[in-house]
C-alpha cells in the first residue's frame, strides 16, 4: 500500500480544491504591497500540452496554477481560454502547474525563483508541424566516381538514398517549401566523400522526375574534426560518441550528420570524419564517457559558422555524479559528485508515482550549492497526489550546466544555443 507523505501544510493559503477551483483567469493574490510587504508584481503563465490534456504547441484553458510565496501563501488560479493565468507576487515565487492528463493521471510542473515581470512557459509550446506530404520533390544529379549509393538531404523532408538519379523526397509544407536547400552526397570506393548541392529551391517545382532539380557537378567534401580537451585522466579512459552536423538558417534539416567516436586514457580526444561544406551553423553533441563509463556526460553545443575544426573544453563540463538518494529527514534528494568540471546552472527533478494516481512532477530549481536539492512543500490541493519520493517508478535528477547562463535564464527559456553539458543521476 502506498503511504502519502504530509510534507507540511500551508500556514496562509487563498486556494480552492481542484474540483472546485477559482474561474479561469482569476486569483486573490495582493496587487498592492503594503507597510513592511515585499514589492509585487505581475508574474504570468502560459500552459501547453504535455501530451496528456492537450497536444504539444496547444493551449490548456482551466488548467490550475498555483503561485506559492516564500512565506508559503499560495494564490490558486486557473488559465483562461488563451491558456494563461496571471498574479500578482513578490519575487522568488514558486509556480506549480497541473495537468490533468486523466481522470486519475496528472502531469505537475513546479518551478522555484520566478522574478516579477516573467513569464513562465509550462508544458510543450513546440508544435510537431506539419505531417501532411504535398508532394514528392526530385532532384536529379550527375555521377560521383565510382560511387554505389547517393544520400540526399532535403528541405522539409526526412532525406532519402537510393543508387540512381533522380532521388525523391516526400515533403510536408514547412517554411522552406519555397525556398529549400538540398545537399546530395557519396563516397567511392576509395574513400572520398563529394557533394553537390542547391538553395533557394521551389520544391513544388520539381514534383516529377521530367521537373527534376538538376544539381551541379560534385566538388570534393572536406573534413571536420572535434577535439575534445582538458578530460579529467585521473578517472581513467574517456571516449566519446559525438554527432556534428551542420545546418543552413533556421531551417531546421540537418544537411549531413557524421559520427565521431574515440578514446583516450589522456586529457585530450581527437576525432574526424569527411562531410559535405555546406551550411552555416555547426552542431555537435552527443555522449562523453569518462572513468571507462562510470558517468556519461552529454554536450550540446551550435556555433553560427561553418566550422572546420570544433574545440570542446571538458573543464567546463558539469560535475560528473551519481547515487541519487533520498533523505526524508530533510525532504531532499541527494547524490554524490566529483570536485571536477563545474556547478550546475539549474537542477531538474523527475519523479513518477504509479499508486492510487498515476502522476509525474517535474520540479525545475537553481543549484543550491551542494549535491542535494530540497524538494518544496506541495500546495494543500496537491498533497493527496505526492507520495513517498524513494517509492516513485521513476526517480532521476539531471544536472545540466550552460556556459555564460544563469538560473533565470534557463527559467525563461533563454538558452540561445549556449554550450552546454548534462548528466543525469538516477538510483
Amino acid at each position: 500500500m502506498r503511504v502519502v507523505v504530509v510534507v507540511g501544510f500551508l500556514v496562509a493559503c487563498h486556494s480552492n480544491h481542484l474540483a472546485t477551483g477559482d474561474a479561469p483567469g482569476s486569483g486573490d493574490g495582493d496587487a498592492a504591497a503594503v507597510d513592511g510587504a515585499p514589492a509585487r508584481g505581475t508574474i504570468t503563465v502560459t500552459v501547453y500540452g504535455d501530451y496528456g490534456d492537450r497536444g504539444p504547441g496547444e493551449l490548456v484553458p482551466g488548467a490550475d496554477v498555483y503561485f506559492v510565496e516564500p512565506d508559503s501563501t499560495t494564490t490558486h488560479v486557473r488559465t483562461g481560454a488563451d491558456g494563461v493565468a496571471t498574479a500578482q507576487e513578490p519575487n522568488n515565487t514558486t509556480i506549480w502547474i497541473v495537468h490533468h492528463d486523466g481522470s486519475t493521471s496528472y502531469g505537475i510542473e513546479t518551478y522555484e525563483g520566478a522574478q516579477i515581470g516573467d513569464s513562465i512557459i509550462a508544458g510543450d509550446p513546440t508544435s510537431p508541424g506539419p505531417d501532411t506530404v504535398l508532394g514528392s520533390a526530385y532532384v536529379a544529379f550527375p555521377s560521383y566516381s565510382d560511387a554505389a549509393e547517393y544520400t540526399l538531404a532535403l528541405s522539409c523532408t526526412s532525406g532519402t538514398s537510393g543508387s540512381v538519379s533522380p532521388l525523391a523526397g516526400n515533403f510536408v509544407g514547412c517554411t522552406q517549401e519555397n525556398a529549400a536547400n538540398a545537399v546530395v552526397w557519396a563516397t567511392d570506393s576509395m574513400g572520398n566523400l563529394g557533394y553537390t548541392s542547391a538553395t533557394g529551391v521551389d520544391l513544388t517545382q520539381h514534383t516529377s522526375a521530367g521537373t527534376a532539380l538538376s544539381l551541379p557537378a560534385f566538388q570534393p567534401g572536406a573534413t571536420l574534426g572535434v577535439t575534445v580537451t582538458n578530460l579529467p585522466s585521473a578517472l581513467g579512459e574517456s571516449s566519446a560518441d559525438l554527432f556534428a552536423r551542420y545546418t543552413m538558417g533556421t531551417d531546421p534539416t540537418n544537411l549531413e550528420v557524421i559520427l565521431l567516436s574515440e578514446e583516450t586514457l589522456t586529457d585530450t580526444m581527437t576525432s574526424s570524419a569527411p562531410i559535405a561544406p555546406f551550411g552555416d551553423h555547426t552542431r555537435v553533441n552527443g555522449p562523453v564517457y569518462l572513468g571507462a563509463n562510470e558517468y556519461t556526460i552529454n554536450y550540446d553545443g551550435t556555433t553560427p559558422a561553418l566550422l572546420s575544426s570544433v574545440t570542446i573544453d571538458a573543464s567546463t563540463m558539469v560535475h560528473p555524479a551519481k547515487g541519487w538518494s533520498y533523505d526524508s529527514a530533510t525532504t531532499s534528494i541527494t547524490w554524490t559528485q566529483e570536485s571536477i568540471g563545474v556547478d550546475p546552472t539549474v537542477v531538474q527533478s523527475v519523479l513518477t508515482w504509479n499508486g492510487g494516481n498515476l502522476v509525474t512532477w517535474e520540479l525545475t530549481a537553481p543549484y543550491s550549492g551542494s549535491a542535494s536539492l530540497a524538494l518544496p512543500t506541495f500546495p494543500s490541493d496537491l498533497l493527496s497526489l505526492m507520495y513517498v519520493p524513494s517509492d516513485a517508478v521513476t526517480k532521476q535528477v539531471d544536472l545540466s550546466a550552460y556556459t555564460g547562463k544563469t538560473y533565470h535564464d534557463i527559467l525563461l527559456r533563454q538558452a540561445d544555443d549556449a554550450p552546454s553539458w548534462e548528466v543525469g543521476v538516477g538510483p
